[in-house]
């Protein structure tokens, strides 16, 4: 999809601009003689890959209602917790990518028995339940969004967030 496209090029910017941190890196300790070993001749140009130091992590294309999320980002405490939501349930989804990239191998291996982790105590039913129990927790207050997409409900919440604003603009409340 589009949005993959847009993902792996930004994430190849972020590959550049660290190969290029570490070119100024060497360069300065080039200059002063106390900076990081580098080695000869190091390319100026980098890679045009992302890092492996980094992780895409993106808003899903399944993530609703869309008229929520489409508006931009606000500091509306219903986007910001929607959005906190939906960045847990993809972390729920996708746990095993994250654990593997962060090489948290114990929270792997209490979910699978397979999962090779020095002092691993295997699975633990305890840590599943748990984990099922947050994901349902999660899916529950995302469905509790539904009610936006109702005809009118995200303009009426829009207008109750301005008056709000406004109120506290004119009289410079705090509450």
């Amino acid at each position: 999809t589009i949005g993959t496209r847009l993902i792996g090029w930004e994430t190849s910017y972020a590959g550049l601009e660290q190969h290029r941190r570490r070119v100024h890196a060497c360069e300065v300790g080039k200059l002063t003689g106390c900076g990081p070993p580098c080695p000869d001749g190091m390319p100026v140009v980098g890679p045009a890959a992302a890092s492996p130091g980094l992780m895409a992590v993106s808003v899903p294309d399944d993530i609703n209602p869309q008229a929520l999320f489409a508006s931009g980002y606000t500091f509306d405490p219903v986007v910001m917790r929607g959005l906190f939501l939906w960045g847990e349930r993809t972390m729920l989804r996708s746990r095993r990518e994250v654990l593997q990239f962060l090489d948290w191998c114990a929270p792997l291996a209490l979910e699978n028995g397979a999962a090779v982790c020095a002092g691993g105590e295997g699975t633990s039913a305890a840590y599943q339940a748990v984990l099922q129990k947050w994901e349902q927790s999660v899916s529950a207050e995302i469905a509790g969004y539904a009610k936006y997409e109702a005809a009118g409900a995200w303009k009426a919440h829009l207008a109750d967030r301005k008056k709000l604003v406004d109120h506290s603009l004119r009289t410079c409340s705090g509450d």
